[in-house]
């Protein structure tokens, strides 16, 4: 029995360990996603050079702010709505409260009627990670 039990335990491990690199999520702290961020880098097919910034609950702020105050720029409200959707991706404990009580829950259903298919996507999945 108890073979059985660490058995299990291991695979389920194993599975979230598989899960979260899947995810592509980092649990590092930035310090200031505005100046510099942290996690992967990528280039795209131009060669230009992109660094997924790892967002937490310190960043609300920054991130509503930057949500808010974004008059039109479709990459500084992308941006906002991807950090959101990666903070509320983490596979253990996600910071669902705090996000719902900055406010940002009407603002992600308000960009579903973008004109951007990406904020869109990325408003879509941010909802249904608070729904789940």
């Amino acid at each position: 029995r108890g073979r059985t039990e660490t058995s299990v335990r291991i695979r389920k491990d194993k599975k979230t360990d598989s899960l979260a690199k899947r995810r592509n999520m980092t649990l590092a702290i930035a310090d200031n996603p505005t100046i510099t961020g942290s996690g992967d880098s990528m280039n795209d097919a131009s060669g230009v050079k992109h660094v997924k910034r790892v967002y937490t609950v310190e960043n609300i702020p920054y991130l509503m702010t930057t949500l808010r105050n974004s008059n039109g720029s479709m990459d500084l409200a992308l941006e906002a709505v991807q950090g959101f959707r990666r903070m509320l991706s983490i596979a253990d404990n996600p910071p669902v409260q705090p996000i719902l009580d900055c406010g940002a829950l009407p603002i992600f259903v308000q960009l579903l009627q973008c004109a951007d298919d990406r904020i869109k996507f990325e408003a879509a999945w941010a909802l249904t990670n608070v729904a789940s």
